[in-house]
């Protein structure tokens, strides 16, 4: 489904929504390589849509002991590709689906650099 990204400003960038769900919120960015459960967990991020810099996420899927809080707190996830079948063995699921039934809205296909 194709999505928009569109800031304050204006600005607008194209992209797909692989979860069909829509949202707003501050748009934050982090350069992490790895730790996107962490972060979407994170009180920290509350409200806030997630821009990942590296361009592959879900690779290593989701686990519990993962979480920073029970719950996540971000508003979004923005990220360039979004791995649907992890490479892990310690994976209880992918990314994707995680993000889905925590009904957090995805924008992917956007260049995050």
């Amino acid at each position: 489904m194709l999505a928009h990204l569109i800031l304050k400003d204006g600005e607008c960038f194209r992209g797909d929504a692989p979860l069909g769900k829509g949202g707003s919120g501050e748009v934050v960015f982090t350069t992490a390589m790895a730790g996107y459960q962490e972060i979407l967990t994170d009180p920290s991020f509350a409200g806030q849509m997630v821009c990942m810099t590296f361009p592959e996420q879900g690779i290593y899927g989701v686990h519990a002991d993962l979480n920073e809080a029970p719950r996540p707190w971000a508003a979004g996830f923005i990220c360039r590709r979004l791995t649907l079948q992890p490479d892990h063995a310690r994976a209880e699921g992918d990314l994707a689906s995680w993000l889905k039934r925590h009904r957090i809205p995805v924008i992917t296909e956007v260049d995050t650099r």
